[in-house]
């Protein structure tokens, strides 16, 4: 069993797995709920735990958590362990976020493709015939430049934003 951790800009995910099968998963904002999460799961013979972040200080933190609760250390994510065809100067810089999408979508779509993934930031990320990473870019989020329009514009009122179920 293994757990997984997304932590992002504006939360944290959290999902117990068995292989590839999810069995719990889970959204905080939050350490303390977090360590609930961990706590609800100790039934469970987790021996492996792995992180994926963009925020230094929170991977910091939960590493810590999750060493001290399992006495190793979580396999943190970064782009060397990606074997990653890419056209960009710096793949080092490519967000971890990012990375994990690419390797996602390269393993259960084919190419080429453009990944869109709305969180924080929007991200848009383009993967060639060859399966090489060429690049890519980043937008303010949809519920930032949302906030911004209505709190700027006088005749527009704040509505919920939801996604349709289809495209």
């Amino acid at each position: 069993m293994k757990v997984a951790i997304d932590i992002g800009n504006t939360s944290v995910t959290v999902g117990l797995f068995d292989n590839h099968n999810l069995l719990k998963k889970s959204h905080f904002n939050s350490t303390n709920n977090f360590i609930e999460f961990l706590n609800a799961i100790k039934s469970y013979n987790i021996n492996q735990s792995i992180i994926s972040s963009v925020v230094p200080e929170l991977t910091k933190q939960y590493s810590e958590i999750l060493t001290n609760l399992y006495s190793s250390s979580p396999f943190i994510i970064n782009y060397k362990h990606t074997h990653l065809l890419t056209q960009v100067n710096e793949p080092e810089k490519i967000g971890i976020d990012r990375l994990c999408n690419i390797i996602a979508v390269k393993n259960d779509y084919s190419y080429p493709v453009i990944i869109i993934d709305f969180g924080t930031a929007t991200t848009y990320d383009v993967i060639n015939n060859e399966g090489e990473f060429l690049g890519g870019a980043i937008a303010t989020g949809i519920e930032l430049s949302a906030k911004y329009l209505i709190d700027n514009a006088a005749l527009l009122n704040k509505t919920n934003l939801v996604f349709p179920e289809t495209a």
